[in-house]
């Protein structure tokens, strides 16, 4: 084996220690040349990465000179590495907070619901007034109010993110299911209960329907409301009311991202700053 074999070899090892190759296969094709890799190796049982680069170093298998495939899978990853070192130097783009927060201190779902409920929020820390909320409510067709003014909660009681208008009455529930978690007995039934339907009863004046949403946010398309969560409860609730609720509206966390991302780049271009936390928080979600 001559030395530029071995520096693959070497830097093959560094790779496979360093990235999880599986989950960079959504950005790169790393992630495929992995699977290669893997199919490769199951077929002559060799259990680990690490044992058929020592295999093919330290027997007479000489597996890169017999075998053109594991050659050319060897060689992509060489060059897509230095590619990867490349871009990474010009614009650092394996950095991004959202994944250095995750990996050594956990984003559980409380963190999202808090961090979506500030982007929100008219008064939240980016600054930029009813921008992001007036993308939202445009989206699903919500009236519209010169000054209206909207209260965001995050985490109050048991509801992830709660939105509401008193003049004229709006309200929006987003039930946050980042974590995927599964959805328990009743509980969509008993937010809309709680938060649209009592309130639209204390409301003396007329309510229109389409300023009232559950807004089920999710990460991936499979992840949709239990029927038991949408139905209402067998006991403590009066017989007049419907036995179960519409379906909410499902929308996945990137295109809410995606919505607040194409708000700021038109609205406010030069703000860099928040652009660029919005863009590492959609690709923390890919």
């Amino acid at each position: 084996m001559d030395a530029a074999d071995d520096l693959k070899l070497t830097m093959l090892q560094d790779i496979i220690r360093r990235f999880s190759l599986i989950q960079r296969a959504r950005e790169s094709k790393i992630g495929l040349l992995a699977i290669e890799m893997n199919k490769f190796r199951r077929d002559r049982e060799l259990p680990c990465a690490a044992t058929l680069l020592t295999h093919a170093r330290n027997t007479n298998f000489h597996i890169l000179h017999e075998s053109a495939k594991i050659r050319f899978i060897i060689n992509s990853i060489y060059q897509e590495h230095l590619l990867a070192v490349d871009r990474n130097l010009t614009s650092s783009f394996d950095f991004n907070i959202f994944n250095f927060l995750a990996q050594f201190l956990g984003l559980g779902e409380t963190l999202h619901s808090r961090l979506i409920a500030d982007l929100l929020n008219p008064n939240g820390t980016h600054g930029q007034g009813m921008a992001f909320l007036g993308s939202l409510l445009d989206l699903l067709g919500v009236d519209r109010q010169p000054d209206e003014k909207w209260i965001v909660t995050a985490e109050l009681g048991r509801i992830d993110i709660l939105l509401r208008r008193s003049n004229p009455l709006a309200i929006i529930i987003i039930e946050n299911k980042s974590n995927r978690a599964v959805d328990q007995p009743n509980q969509l039934y008993r937010y809309w209960h709680n938060e649209i339907h009592l309130w639209r009863q204390r409301e003396p004046r007329v309510t229109l329907d389409h300023n009232f949403h559950i807004l089920y946010l999710t990460p991936d398309e499979w992840k949709v409301p239990n029927l038991n969560s949408l139905q209402k409860p067998i006991s403590g609730y009066d017989s007049d009311l419907p036995n179960q609720i519409p379906e909410p509206r499902i929308m996945i966390l990137n295109d809410l991202l995606a919505l607040f991302s194409n708000k700021i780049s038109i609205s406010n271009p030069s703000n860099h700053r928040l652009i660029e936390h919005i863009n590492q928080y959609r690709e923390y979600w890919k």
